[in-house]
Formats: C-alpha cells, structure tokens, sequence
C-alpha cells in the first residue's frame, strides 16, 4: 500500500508524464494514446487525437487524464499543440499551463516556455490561496524542483526572462481566471489524498512510456466543495498579493534584490 503522507507526491508526478511506445507501421504512439485503436489513427488527423481527448477531459473535469494526453502530444506536433494551446489557455487549469510550457523547450522555445511557465505560476498562487488545507500550498515549491532546468535557463538568458515576464503579467491582467481544476488542487494535499478509507480507493491501469504498465490513483469524490475551498471574495486583493510574488520570483531566477512586499506582515499564501 503506498503510505498516505506520499500521496501528495505521487498525485504531483502525474504532470511530468508522457512516454511512447512503438507502432508497426514504425511511427511512434505515445503515452495514453497508445491504448486507443489503430483505426482511430488511420481516420484521423493525428493531432485532433490529442486535442479532442484534452478538450473532453476539460468538459469531464478528468484533470488527471488531460495532463497525460498533453504530455503525450508527439514533439514534432508541438509547434500546432501551441497554437491550439495558446487560443484557450484561459480556459486550461494552472497544471495543464504548466503540463504545456514544459513540452516547448523540446522545440527550443525557451521564450514561449518562460511566457506560459510565469502564467501558470501565478495563476497556481492564487488558485492554491483558496484552498482550505495548508499542506496543499506546498506544490507551488515541487514545481520549482520540476522547472529547474527552465528556471536555469530563464536566469541564463535575462532579457528573455524580462520580456517574458511583461507579457505575462499583461495576459494575467486581461483574462479572469478559471474556476476549472480549482477543487482538484486543493484536494492535492495531505487531508484531500487520505480522505475516504483505503478500501473505496481505486487504481486504474494506463498506458504508460515504453509500454509498461502505470497505475492512476482515485479517491472517493469530496462531498462538499466548500469545505476545500474559500470564495474567491473571502480573500483580500488575491491578485495584488499574486503579483507581488511573482515579481519576487522573476527577481529571484535573476538574482536580483526581492521587493519586500508593503505589510510584510501578512503572508500571501496563508
């Protein structure tokens, strides 16, 4: 059985997974994509494949499953997986920002990758702002660890880091954010990933890379939404406070002097 503190951390890897594995026809069939029929390639444009399963997992609120079909996207697709990604990432939770800024450097789009990694970012604060549990505000730091080779390069390359930077906070400031993958974040921390008894907690086979076998966890489904989550409105200036840290944090990737924030008092994310 895996040990209930690990949860958390198990639930978070679900961003960082992809993989392949290989077709008879010697094209590749990554990920999850693996598992669907050969007819459906044979009828299909191959990138509708991805995107109308990520579109379905958003209507569906799977938001698991659409995390695994964004990492699946074949790299030589991903310059069309941008521009379809890019006309409704409004829409898209901060983990699926993050599942599609983490594909753009295998292109080389370091810019693009910064743009959306800042987005997600600061969208990601705000949304675990609203959680109820402490503990689940802790994934704000994994994704630091998971972003370090961006992060790196993002320090290496300053005005790129700058120019990406401006552009984010003026995307961030035109588009209200997204109810959608709200509760399923809060639901990441340590009281969400134990609630329930172990035996109502199900594993689901899935395809995974190299063809080997990946398992999905799911818990019993949370019974009341408002005991997870703060109305947005119970919540003072939340997007000042964001804004705040995330020019903390590009200061901080600079190594540049960080801002001390104007009632130092207060901590954003509490």
């Amino acid at each position: 059985m895996i040990a209930r503190r690990l949860l958390p951390f198990v639930l978070a890897a679900a961003v960082l997974a992809g993989g392949g594995c290989a077709r008879q026809d010697g094209t590749a069939r990554s990920g999850i994509a693996a598992s669907l029929p050969a007819v459906h390639f044979r009828t299909s444009d191959l990138l509708d494949v991805y995107t109308f399963q990520i579109d379905k997992a958003r209507e569906s609120g799977k938001w698991a499953i659409g995390e695994q079909w964004i990492a699946a996207v074949p790299t030589k697709m991903l310059g069309e997986y941008r521009r379809w990604f890019e006309g409704r990432a409004e829409t898209f939770p901060p983990l699926w920002i993050y599942a599609s800024a983490r594909r753009m450097p295998e292109t080389g789009n370091y810019l693009k990758a910064a743009f959306w990694y800042l987005v997600a970012r600061e969208r990601q604060i705000r949304q675990l702002r609203r959680c109820r549990d402490e503990t689940a505000k802790e994934q704000l730091t994994w994704f630091d660890a998971a972003f370090a080779l961006l992060r790196q390069e993002m320090k290496d390359n300053p005005e790129l880091t700058r120019y990406a930077a401006k552009h984010a906070f003026a995307w961030l400031d035109l588009h209200e954010d997204t109810e959608n993958g709200l509760l399923a974040a809060c639901l990441r921390g340590e009281k969400g990933t134990t609630r329930g008894e172990s035996e109502d907690w199900t594993l689901t086979p899935v395809a995974a890379r190299g063809g080997r076998r990946a398992f999905v966890l799911t818990l019993p489904p949370a019974d009341d939404p408002a005991e997870w989550v703060t109305p947005v409105e119970g919540i003072y200036q939340i997007r000042t406070w964001s804004r705040i840290l995330m020019k903390q944090d590009v200061a901080k990737i600079l190594g540049e002097p960080q801002d001390v924030p104007p009632t130092s008092t207060v901590t954003p994310l509490r």
